[in-house]
């Protein structure tokens, strides 16, 4: 009798999930990537802004969709040791497998977001950016934090503690940190227009945290 297959929550070694190209089915989000910024954000983050899928095909976790969120952690430095993954299996086959399961409840007391935590952002630019297009980020930057922070009723208190900006050699990528909840809102609304403001006032934007603009 066929076992049926439910969805679980796992912690998986990306090095154990086994890619075969004909059973990829890859999402809009997959498609997004820019793949060598991606592995660049995930070194820095040490997390993926994604949740891969797997099947247990043949006694082996195949991934079907999330490749390049799979391939940054493997190739990140170092790599990243375990992600969190969806995986259709039924419940024998999950146990035997010995996969470390999680729940969506425990994902949110792990990683609430209403929480503020130190959040690593990258953008990675078209072109390199001079000294004084730098001076005009920081600017626009501080406007934006002065603002979001000026009336923390209406922005949640989201966005403080801004690290400085640090810039690759060739001058295409910065990082930096600042604290940050994961709501949804108007802070988030108002981070978009900036970094739309980036675009147009300091250089056009190949991806945020490894993800090419604009998003839509």
């Amino acid at each position: 009798m066929k076992h049926r297959h439910e969805i679980f929550l796992g912690r998986i070694d990306p090095r154990e999930i086994s890619v075969v190209a004909s059973l990829l089915r890859p999402t809009a989000w997959d498609q997004k990537v820019v793949e060598d910024d991606l592995i660049e954000y995930v070194s820095h983050s040490r997390l993926i802004k994604a949740t891969p899928v797997v099947e247990v095909i043949n006694g082996t976790l195949t991934l079907v969709s999330g490749l390049p969120f799979v391939s940054a952690a493997r190739l990140a430095s170092p790599p990243l040791e375990k992600i969190v993954c969806k995986i259709e299996a039924d419940e024998k086959t999950i146990k035997r497998l010995g996969v470390e399961l999680v729940t969506p409840t425990e994902l949110l007391h792990e990683y609430p977001v209403d929480e503020r935590y130190r959040s690593i952002e990258m953008l990675a630019f078209m072109q390199d950016v001079s000294e004084e297009k730098k001076r005009v980020m920081v600017r626009n930057f501080d406007e934006f934090i002065q603002q979001v922070s000026a009336t923390p009723e209406l922005y949640g208190g989201n966005y403080r503690s801004l690290s400085k900006f640090e810039w690759s050699p060739d001058n295409m990528k910065v990082v930096w940190s600042w604290e940050k909840t994961d709501q949804d809102g108007t802070h988030l609304l108002n981070f978009i227009t900036l970094l739309e403001k980036i675009n147009d006032r300091v250089a056009p934007i190949r991806s945020w945290n490894g993800i090419s603009w604009p998003l839509r």
